[in-house]
């Protein structure tokens, strides 16, 4: 892989993390990203082809027992080249024998098997489009003093 390498990500560049997220149509919480670069500086990556930002990876080790692998994006003109793969060893090889966790693409768990991974249970997100919106607060339960059945309901 001529002219590819791969370092620790510098905090000023977790906007090529979260730029290349949102290009995927992803919506990590609008501060994640630094709360988890708090939590590990030394855990999140980037893949330089020739300079070029084209991958990006955190790995975030929490204690000597769990770490969480996330924000793994290769830019699409770059995948299938083995890019991604390198990052993510790099990433695993920092994480060591600790319980690593990820939040999988669906497409990708085949991938994910193959590299030890074992799939615990599957999720549903919800994302909210804002097509609707409020033109006042009558439609709105201060859910503190709302019966669960009513919410059920």
């Amino acid at each position: 892989m001529t002219g590819y390498s791969i370092r620790r990500m510098k905090e000023s560049e977790l906007c090529i993390a979260l730029d290349l997220a949102k290009k995927e149509g992803w919506n990590p919480g609008l501060e994640d990203a630094i709360c988890f670069y708090q939590a590990d500086p030394h855990g999140f990556f980037i893949g330089l082809l020739d300079n070029e930002p084209i991958a990006v990876g955190s790995a975030v080790v929490y204690n000597d027992n769990f770490a969480f692998c996330g924000l793994y994006i290769v830019k699409q003109e770059y995948r299938q080249h083995g890019y991604g793969l390198e990052l993510t060893k790099k990433r695993l090889k920092y994480t060591g024998n600790r319980i690593t966790g990820i939040d999988g693409v669906l497409e990708n768990v085949s991938k994910y098997e193959r590299l030890g991974y074992v799939s615990s249970h599957k999720q549903i997100r919800y994302e909210w489009n804002g097509k609707y919106s409020f033109s006042s607060t009558q439609n709105v339960l201060d859910l503190r003093t709302t019966a669960f059945s009513q919410l059920e309901d």
